[in-house]
């Protein structure tokens, strides 16, 4: 999926592709325990993973350009962390909530992450979606791109 993910990052707005993608992994969240097949289960399981490939590319993207060059690692790094600790913190809580039901920690994360996703457009207000490329400039023009005079 690289080249595809690749290439939307750099074509689309980056912020809509993750909102898709948001959006998609609630709508699969909240079906998965309603599912009657398991090969059904696999099936969209599969077709979601595609999605979030897709859209990885543009969510690092957006974090990276917003940051100082030396800190992209670290920034990434914090992502990733605060990504495994919301994990750890929900599989904690689902655990309790399985009691209840198997289909409430599925439909209640898709209800929380349904709120926090209103959040996004006042966070990403000032951000903009898609790449900007710099105009190139006669400081870095190559011998090959110089004009022959």
């Amino acid at each position: 999926m690289a080249p595809i993910s690749g290439w939307l990052a750099d074509h689309r707005d980056r912020r809509v592709l993750v909102v898709i993608a948001l959006l998609s992994g609630i709508l699969f969240a909240a079906l998965y325990p309603f599912l009657p097949t398991v090969a059904l289960l696999m099936g969209l399981g599969m077709l979601e993973s595609v999605g979030v490939a897709l859209v990885l590319p543009a969510a690092q993207s957006l974090l990276s350009e917003h940051v100082a060059a030396e800190q992209v690692g670290r920034a990434q790094g914090m992502f990733a962390s605060t990504q495994t600790a919301a994990v750890a913190v929900s599989a904690s809580l689902a655990g309790s909530l399985f009691g209840i039901g198997r289909w409430v920690p599925f439909v209640s994360s898709a209800a929380v992450s349904t709120l926090l996703l209103v959040a996004i457009p006042l966070v990403w207000r000032g951000v903009p979606g898609r790449v900007h490329r710099a105009a190139p400039s006669a400081s870095n023009l190559t011998p090959a791109t110089e004009p022959v005079s």
